[in-house]
């Protein structure tokens, strides 16, 4: 019996039928490959934006702490001067930072940056003398909570300078506190300024003259 010879499965293929295989498999790691990298830079994208959005969270936060800092020093300036306490440099400067659940503040301080007298010459007050003292307050608010954990930040400093203004009645012709109320019999010629703190009621009988600023 002749026995017929043996043949591998690869025999009898023709070559271009190789090429088209391996040049479609060569596509198909190429596609792979580029989809790899899609995956890839989608990822670092989104987590790149997500610590992006958590660090403006976070600076909103630390802001909005900050700016409760400086509205205390405000209050407190405002609330001394209202009440006309002597000493209220000296309690400005002891103003101690405000406590908000979650938050530090590394830097809460009021410095005096000027005190004296100035000729004011224009606006409102415009050729008056007054007395003026500013306030720097310096104020850094730093996030302690959950949220600011794995995100390096310094917090966020805010500056803000606080003017506190004494305006002399020598400035004043006529100054009422509150209400004024002027009735003349004769005639009547105001040479300076003329003002009240409330309202104010004005009549004359025979002729009534401001020559400066009237406010009220």
């Amino acid at each position: 019996m002749k026995r017929q010879p043996c043949h591998s499965p690869a025999e009898g293929i023709p070559a271009s039928w190789s090429r088209r295989g391996a040049a479609g498999l060569m596509v198909v790691v190429v596609i792979g490959i580029i989809l790899v990298g899609l995956a890839g830079g989608m990822t670092s994208l989104a987590v790149h934006q997500t610590r992006d959005r958590a660090r403006y969270e976070l600076y909103k936060d630390e802001f909005a702490a900050a700016e409760e800092g400086l509205n205390k020093a405000f209050g407190h300036v405002q609330f001394l001067v209202k009440m006309g306490a002597p000493d209220y440099l000296e309690k400005i400067l002891g103003t101690t930072p405000p406590v908000v659940a979650g938050y530090s503040f590394p830097m809460f301080r009021v410095t005096p940056t000027f005190s004296g007298i100035e000729a004011e010459t224009e606006g409102q007050w415009a050729g008056m003398t007054l007395n003026r003292r500013r306030y720097r307050v310096d104020v850094t608010a730093l996030k302690t909570t959950d949220l600011a954990r794995g995100i390096e930040h310094s917090g966020v400093a805010l500056r803000q300078t606080l003017e506190v203004t004494y305006i002399p009645l020598y400035n004043y012709a006529i100054f009422y506190d509150p209400i004024m109320e002027i009735a003349p019999g004769p005639a009547m010629d105001v040479i300076g300024r003329v003002h009240a703190n409330g309202d104010m009621y004005v009549q004359s009988n025979s002729g009534l003259t401001f020559r400066k600023q009237v406010t009220a």
